[in-house]
């Protein structure tokens, strides 16, 4: 990418110092080229990020396959997420997202960091830039974080603005959410640390609301006897207990 550059700054220099109208004076070519050289890496990078998705206010939602996760990484997802464990968890089934949404893309675990082909530079545009940098940069992570089994939903300013919210958070800090439809939500867990006093509130509210009556609520509990958690499904027994 930097010869490219270099190449193409000394040939603009020789077509229009050579041309018969050019007001330009000479200059030798090796000058030029080590001029080009000094500020090529700025260069570049001007034009990658003026290119880049990045500059844009592009958000990731990022979600955990539930079909690929086990009892060592659902302990270690309780620990991380979800407010350690003092939060719920939400279950969506995909296949009832409305077509109007951004599609989930799975990502790759890998060693080695993704490396964009900055050769392309000049090529980049539109969703040609943003498939090079989903499929190598956003979509790919350490193989330390394989235990999430996690899918991304890349939030940018093609997303219908009307499927997005946006709300004042504890710390007054405004955060925005994108709004998933209740029909795609099929099951909430409240974590193994949740206050019972507080989650039997939250539960109540839950099964009063009409329009949730299709989501199974269940309550993480610590195995009596093995590191894993088991999911108690809040019926009307349950809850009692509880």
């Amino acid at each position: 990418a930097r010869q490219e550059f270099v190449d193409d700054i000394a040939y603009t220099w020789t077509k229009k110092t050579m041309s018969p109208s050019s007001l330009h004076s000479l200059r030798p070519i090796d000058a030029v080229r080590a001029d080009a050289w000094a500020g090529v890496d700025e260069a570049i990078k001007k034009q990658v990020l003026g290119r880049s998705v990045f500059q844009r206010s592009d958000r990731i939602l990022s979600v955990v396959d539930a079909d690929r996760i086990d009892d060592r990484s659902d302990q270690l997802m309780w620990a991380h997420y979800a407010d350690s464990g003092s939060g719920m968890r939400i279950w969506i089934d995909d296949s009832k997202m409305p077509e109007e949404y951004p599609d989930f893309y799975r990502v790759r675990y890998s060693a080695e960091r993704p490396c964009l082909d900055l050769g392309k530079v000049e090529s980049w545009d539109g969703r040609t830039v943003f498939s090079e940098l989903v499929g190598q940069c956003l979509l790919t992570k350490s193989e330390a974080w394989s235990y999430e089994c996690e899918w991304r939903m890349i939030v940018t300013d093609r997303t219908r603005p009307d499927l997005l919210v946006k709300r004042v958070g504890d710390r007054g800090k405004e955060l925005e959410f994108i709004k998933i439809p209740l029909s795609a939500v099929v099951r909430v867990d409240f974590g193994p640390k949740a206050y019972q006093d507080e989650t039997k509130v939250r539960i109540k509210k839950l099964k009063a609301n009409p329009e949730l009556q299709h989501i199974e609520i269940r309550i993480a509990v610590f195995h009596p006897t093995h590191y894993k958690y088991i999911y108690t499904e809040m019926n009307s027994e349950a809850l009692e207990i509880l």
